[in-house]
């Protein structure tokens, strides 16, 4: 059932299990606390870790990181650790889930501390564990930290992978580093719209609008730009005043575009720059 997103049922279906005096097996326990966490239904995830000792599998490995991963979700990094230190063994995913957590809430100190405590224990980090790191350094704005995780993910990770690149792309416009953003785009094998967002973006918030529109235009001939793409685009079009351009975009919305997503696009200029809309409407980016 988790498999297929139904959470709510899951732990329903558990829920029965109890009533009939059924004992969930080493196999379902995780099932049932993975389904606990992207719920982020705390109170019910703590009933079942009280079963899960009860009926003596507190030394899984899989319900345990499934715990972990539960626990960091709903941001109870107190437990987390606890189950954590408590774990007679680890694998990769114990380290992952407690790295990704703590970066994905913002503490991004803490999962550069765990990372090198993963480091220390003589697993070789993946492309998970670098995606967490890269976030943190990011949010943090640690330059020196993020030299090396960039030459270590250079070293370790295979250049198509596109997620970990983009996270490495994410990390090096927050750290200000446009010259090794500029280096790894060029040197990545598959790139997606999350790749081109992430150029358009960093562009476009470092001041350089012809440079984020110039890649606008590169994309467009090979990918389908979404509303990510289009928002900072037009912000551009306004900063520079560049009436041709923006008719350009205006009419490549109107004609290319999904009608659900325009209407999208539209609630969000209101919300965030009313007057884009109104000469985004007439195309006349000029006056914006």
């Amino acid at each position: 059932m988790t498999h297929n997103g139904l959470f709510t049922e899951a732990l329903d279906f558990y829920t029965q299990m109890r009533q009939s005096k059924v004992e969930p097996d080493r196999y379902i326990f995780p099932s049932v606390v993975n389904a606990c966490g992207s719920l982020m239904d705390l109170e019910m995830g703590c009933r079942v870790h009280e079963h899960v000792l009860k009926v003596g599998f507190e030394s899984d490995l899989y319900i345990n990181n499934a715990q972990i991963d539960m626990y960091s979700r709903c941001n109870v990094f107190g437990r987390a650790q606890e189950v954590f230190k408590e774990m007679p063994q680890r694998d990769l995913v114990t380290w992952n889930s407690l790295i990704s957590g703590y970066s994905l809430n913002g503490y991004f100190l803490e999962a550069l501390k765990i990372y090198y405590q993963l480091k220390m224990s003589g697993l070789v980090p993946d492309s998970f564990s670098f995606l967490s790191v890269l976030l943190a350094c990011g949010g943090l704005g640690e330059v020196d930290e993020g030299l090396i995780v960039h030459g270590l993910v250079e070293k370790i990770v295979i250049k198509k992978d596109v997620i970990v690149s983009n996270g490495l792309l994410s990390m090096n416009f927050k750290l200000d580093r446009l010259t090794e953003c500029w280096g790894v785009f060029n040197e990545m094998v598959v790139k997606d719209t999350v790749t081109w967002n992430t150029m358009i973006c960093g562009y476009l918030e470092s001041g350089l609008y012809k440079e984020s529109i110039r890649l606008f235009l590169e994309m467009v001939s090979k990918f389908e730009p979404d509303i990510l793409t289009i928002t900072p685009v037009l912000r551009a079009c306004t900063y520079i005043g560049d009436l041709k351009f923006g008719r350009y975009v205006h009419n490549y919305i109107w004609l290319r575009m999904d009608m659900n997503v325009i209407l999208w696009l539209v609630i969000l200029l209101l919300t965030c720059m009313p007057n884009v809309v109104i000469y985004w409407v007439q195309g006349e980016f000029s006056r914006a």
